[in-house]
């Protein structure tokens, strides 16, 4: 941030007849801008601002617009049409609630790993994966006429008049909810079903100073109690990294002082 030729405060770009506008900052490739970054007040709202970020988004030969009050970050592009800015953003987060994914891609900012079209082929996935969720998620919540329309068309003969709909719009709430609980409820049933016994055996070619203190105590094993809380964050765990490792390495072993949830029931892992 301290090299002028990387990053710009107050960078000056021309806005159709408005000379000398600027934007707060922006991040320099070759002499040019690659980054535009348009910053408010921490307590702004950033909806109403969208359009002054677009409008220099057009005029300049940058790839990438980010508003920003500082906690909530957006990412703008142009999926839609070639140099004119998307109205909605291709990747949104909050410093305070950051999630793993999100850091993932907000690592592809970084300076290292910066490459346009890298960002650029990942964006219009993770526009799209964004709003679709966010759709479902506010179906959810409530559902509309028209979406609750479209579920009766494939479940119901009669006619899709208003007070049918009316009607149903509760059912469809409750069911999307059900299904949901249901599918997590099974995915925490199958991390437990697949857990094996609760004491595993211990193998000897892995065992360490660690390890052979745990084996003084087993003498004292009638005192280990396996609460429920340990048993969810045990099946939470087993979710969580399904889609990186096989379940089936994932074990835990249960002590008087504290709870171990292992790989390959392996104390080091």
């Amino acid at each position: 941030m301290f090299n002028p030729l990387e990053f710009t405060p107050e960078f000056i770009e021309d806005v159709g007849i408005k000379k000398g506008e600027k934007v707060d900052y922006a991040i320099m490739d070759n002499n040019e801008p690659t980054i535009l970054i348009e910053c408010k007040p921490v307590n702004e709202q950033l909806t109403n601002h969208v359009s002054q970020l677009f409008r220099y988004y057009g005029t300049s030969s940058s790839k990438f617009g980010i508003l920003t009050n500082g906690i909530e970050y957006r990412f703008f592009t142009d999926l839609e049409q070639p140099n004119k800015m998307d109205t909605k953003p291709f990747l949104v987060y909050n410093l305070l609630e950051l999630k793993d994914h999100q850091i993932k891609e907000i690592f592809k900012f970084t300076k290292e790993n910066f490459n346009v079209e890298n960002i650029s082929s990942s964006a219009y996935e993770l526009k799209y994966v964004n709003l679709i969720k966010n759709y479902l998620k506010e179906q959810m919540e409530s559902p509309s006429d028209d979406f609750v329309k479209y579920i009766l068309n494939n479940v119901y003969d009669g006619v899709k008049i208003k007070t049918v709909i009316d009607r149903f719009n509760s059912t469809v709430k409750h069911t999307l909810n059900v299904m949901i609980n249901e599918r997590v409820t099974d995915k925490l049933n199958a991390a437990l079903n697949t857990s094996g016994e609760s004491k595993v055996k211990i193998k000897e070619d892995v065992l360490d100073d660690i390890q052979e203190k745990e084996e003084t105590k087993k003498k004292d094993e009638k005192l280990v109690v396996t609460t429920p809380e340990e048993l969810e964050s045990y099946a939470i765990i087993k979710v969580l990294s399904a889609d990186i490792i096989d379940v089936k390495r994932v074990f835990y072993r249960d002590n008087r002082s504290y709870f171990n949830i292992l790989i390959d029931d392996n104390i080091r892992k």
